[in-house]
């Protein structure tokens, strides 16, 4: 009975974790300062996408009761669909800052698909 409840809260535990990231990274930013130049900003919004994307991966594949490893390639492949919607559709808002940290993420989420789960 608890492994069908893993199995049902896997995405809903993926999703949550890499919202938290953000939210986390809003929280330190505001100890650090306001202005961190735009080189700064660019590698911290870049930094937290990959984490982003690595996260996902990895609270969705270690929540997995089994098969690790085929919940990880199944997680990055969903999450790899959703960020070519993303990107087409920032592409079409003319929000090119938005659509390049889509690739950070998809980085970020195909390291945490190599990463050894046994």
């Amino acid at each position: 009975m608890i492994s069908y409840l893993r199995w049902i809260v896997v995405m809903p535990v993926a999703v949550l974790a890499s919202v938290i990231v953000p939210v986390i990274y809003k929280f330190f930013l505001k100890l650090l300062g306001p202005e961190h130049g735009i080189i700064g900003d660019f590698l911290l919004e870049a930094g937290v996408s990959f984490f982003m994307g690595a996260i996902f991966i990895l609270s969705g594949t270690y929540t997995a009761p089994s098969n690790r490893i085929k919940t990880a390639r199944l997680l990055f492949v969903l999450l790899l669909i959703v960020l070519v919607f993303l990107f087409i559709f920032n592409l079409n808002l003319n929000e090119y800052s938005a659509a390049f940290y889509v690739i950070p993420t998809a980085l970020g989420a195909y390291a945490a698909t190599k990463y050894d789960y046994s």
